[in-house]
């Protein structure tokens, strides 16, 4: 019985030292795998911040177009009605 329990500790030991040993090279691949999503996600975050800085370039000019045409409506109604 003794005989079984020593060799049963002496399993675990074994299986608890190789895990400990093993544990740093994957604690090392987990922190690898963290940076590179953080990376993928700035990159995605940077792709993101360059297509909403298109879509606002994009509806500055559409609003500045708009008012113009406003602009222009509303002077040549105040022309016309000036002119009758």
């Amino acid at each position: 019985m003794q005989a079984e329990v020593h060799e049963k500790s002496q399993k675990e030991t074994s299986t608890w030292a190789s895990w400990k040993k093993a544990q740093p090279v994957q604690v090392k691949w987990r922190h690898f795998r963290i940076a590179l999503r953080a990376a993928w996600k700035e990159d995605q975050i940077k792709g993101l911040e360059q297509r909403l800085e298109k879509f606002r370039h994009q509806l500055v000019f559409r609003i500045l177009v708009a008012f113009r045409s406003v602009a222009r409506y509303s002077g040549n109604m105040v022309l016309t009605t000036t002119n009758i």
